[in-house]
């Protein structure tokens, strides 16, 4: 009798097991080579599936969904930030409708430094490697990592944009992503539903387990002679235009983030290097960039060191 008992609490235990570990995976995943990261994202609250506990790893992703999977997944926010008003994605993005799903993701994302660009189409499939840029400069909003010193042969780095190369750089390096067998990494290619659960689980990793260097005090922005002008956008929004002084052609300005405090907007301004395979002509030359901020800030500038 009493191993009969014994088999009967030991069938239910194994039964209460495999419902445990269930409850976690959705109905359509089991093929996926992501599955392992996707059931994390679940465990940890950041995707569900739809009515039929369906996740669909291999349909593409839209814009709207990336924006909002990178934020949600790396808990970028804009808590300290104190708006005079609302704030509207349609203040920032011209494509984007206010009151969807998407807008509090898209807002956050302007205020996090994802350097999404304006037109973009919310409806849209993202390519590989404009995620690869956005998860990128989502975890950069975690702090400044140190990324060894190494390069990645990419068999179709000619295919990737110039300005997403860093960041596809880095988020090979940190093993966030990874090429295919023959070392090519598709940039153009439209990411799937499940791959980006994939690097979007694998950011969050990197982040919890790979301490940021410390922050350095901010500097003036006299070496750049960083100056600003203020154009309206409309009655909540200006249009801050950000020139410095650099020593050549080659080299940029790209606005690293915007932080507020009291009614002031802080923006740190990063010098972009210039190539190291190209010419320039040595001449001082003014290099000029936009961003927005809520009317009711004074701007501050301060270059990044």
């Amino acid at each position: 009798m009493k191993r009969k008992v014994l088999m009967v609490m030991l069938v239910a235990l194994a039964g209460l097991i495999g419902i445990t570990q269930s409850a976690w995976a959705f109905s359509d995943t089991k093929g996926s080579s992501y599955r392992a990261e996707i059931d994390g994202l679940k465990k940890l609250g950041i995707i569900n599936g739809d009515k039929h506990n369906k996740f669909k790893p291999g349909e593409n992703l839209t814009n709207a969904e990336a924006v909002a999977l990178i934020v949600k997944g790396l808990k970028l926010n804009i808590d300290t930030i104190r708006f005079i008003k609302a704030p509207l994605v349609t203040d920032y993005y011209t494509k984007a409708k206010d009151n969807t799903w998407y807008s509090q993701a898209f807002i956050i994302a302007q205020y996090n430094g994802l350097e999404l660009p304006k037109d973009i189409d919310p409806s849209a499939k993202i390519s590989r490697e404009q995620f690869a840029h956005y998860l990128l400069k989502g975890i950069e909003h975690h702090g400044a990592y140190m990324f060894p010193a190494i390069y990645i042969n990419i068999q179709d780095e000619n295919d990737i944009a110039k300005a997403y190369k860093d960041s596809i750089q880095k988020v090979l390096i940190a093993k966030i992503a990874a090429l295919d067998k023959k070392d090519n990494f598709y940039p153009k290619a439209t990411i799937k539903r499940g791959e980006a659960a994939g690097w979007v689980y694998r950011a969050i990793q990197f982040v919890d387990s790979t301490p940021a260097a410390p922050e350095k005090p901010e500097t003036p922005a006299d070496n750049l002679n960083l100056r600003h002008e203020i154009k309206a956008v409309n009655k909540e929004v200006n249009e801050i235009k950000i020139t410095g002084t650099v020593g050549h052609p080659g080299y940029g300005l790209r606005v690293s983030d915007i932080h507020f405090k009291d009614k002031e907007a802080i923006i740190e301004v990063e010098l972009i290097q210039p190539d190291p395979d190209r010419m320039y002509p040595q001449v001082i030359t003014d290099v000029t960039i936009s961003t927005y901020v809520s009317s009711g800030y004074s701007i501050k500038l301060v270059a990044k060191s």
